[in-house]
């Protein structure tokens, strides 16, 4: 017998659920209307759950080239990293051989 799979309540991706959502009508509403920017969450807070190091200035020019930077001893994982102003400046890995932060994704212009 075919049953309805139990679905986890309420639907979330990171700190976002469906209640976050903009219902389709008032998007298409902010796009006729030239203000659907308005709409959009900043990718600082979209990865507000992923843990964050500031970046000093030398290190967000060397990151905004590919460049890696040094990583503290107690560094794990992936990180965002942050301009010293709070803007996202790059998701960032662990070469854990290297001890550096390899930047993945860059953001800053």
């Amino acid at each position: 017998m075919w049953r309805v799979p139990d679905w986890p309540a309420p639907h979330k991706s990171g700190r976002f659920s469906l209640r976050d959502a903009t219902p389709l009508r008032k998007l298409q509403e902010a796009f006729q209307a030239g203000n659907w920017y308005q709409l959009l969450i900043p990718a600082a807070e979209a990865l507000a759950d992923w843990p964050a190091i500031e970046l000093d200035p030398d290190q967000v020019e060397a990151i905004k080239h590919g460049h890696r930077v040094p990583a503290a001893a107690d560094a794990t994982g992936k990180v965002r990293g942050v301009s010293m102003a709070g803007e996202l400046v790059a998701l960032l890995e662990l070469d854990e051989v290297a001890h550096e932060w390899q930047p993945k994704k860059v953001f800053f212009s």
